[in-house]
């Protein structure tokens, strides 16, 4: 399992390697996360964080990233590691 540096304020979030891009909305979700494939949230099963703070975001970050494993053929066949 890969192991990355525990994220706490906006800056490591938008420096986090995971991550492809953030957007800041005036909506409900404030904050969106959008991370690099194959990384994925395991709860929402999406490559998206919708966030209405930058501590949920933080949190989904430090613990519901996945990073899949993929076959030949593209599909998802597995997810590696776990929560510890």
């Amino acid at each position: 399992m890969e192991k990355f540096k525990r994220v706490k304020t906006w800056k490591d979030v938008t420096n986090d390697p995971r991550v492809d891009s953030v957007e800041v909305t005036n909506e409900d979700s404030k904050y969106w996360v959008y991370l690099k494939f194959p990384y994925y949230n395991c709860i929402t099963q999406c490559m998206s964080l919708p966030c209405r703070t930058v501590e949920e975001a933080c949190w989904n970050l430090n613990g519901d990233i996945k990073r899949a494993t993929i076959s030949k053929s593209g599909r998802m066949i597995e997810i590696d590691g776990d929560d510890e």
